[in-house]
């Protein structure tokens, strides 16, 4: 893939990571604002709603899943870098590489599954098991999404570390 065309996809899915990371803002907002009305509605008028539960766990579930990418754009998960300050540069590369290539292969591979699950609840009608009753196709989806995108942008940054590695090789 040319160097322009690559910059382009990379851009789109560091874009696309950018606004996932604030839609999963606005779905812990939103979560809590509707916790509040539920809270008031129950103690305080003593009319309890049947939906609020279930609303607020798809959400803090979506927003887990959709903030992934994010986070790995920031590089904002946690780590443990004793391995990175005490290895020479040139090793440090390659157990970077190789760390990050099995974690982009195990977030695909939960993708895959992710999606499987959508596919199935949308298929076979899932719901959740109270008197609301909403469908599991929803979390699944967002759960599937975030996966997605987490994949690219892991995919986007170690293809980008190669290309910082050939270039540092070069000079």
């Amino acid at each position: 893939m040319p160097v322009g065309a690559w910059k382009k996809v990379a851009w789109i899915v560091d874009m696309c990571s950018v606004v996932m990371g604030y839609i999963s803002a606005s779905m812990i907002v939103f979560s809590s604002g509707i916790l509040i009305y539920e809270i008031l509605m129950r103690y305080y008028f003593a009319r309890p709603t049947s939906w609020v539960i279930e609303t607020c766990i798809f959400l803090l579930v979506g927003s887990t899943f959709l903030a992934a990418a994010f986070t790995q754009k920031k590089y904002g998960h946690i780590s443990v870098d004793i391995l990175q300050t005490a290895l020479p540069p040139r090793v440090e590369a390659w157990r970077a590489l190789i760390v990050d290539s099995i974690t982009f292969l195990f977030c695909l591979v939960v993708a895959c599954l992710c999606w499987r699950q959508f596919f199935q609840a949308w298929q076979g009608g899932w719901s959740y098991p109270t008197m609301w009753a909403p469908k599991m196709w929803i979390p699944y989806s967002l759960m599937s999404v975030g996966m997605t995108l987490l994949s690219l942008q892991q995919f986007v940054q170690l293809v980008e570390q190669r290309y910082a590695a050939v270039a540092e090789r070069s000079k």
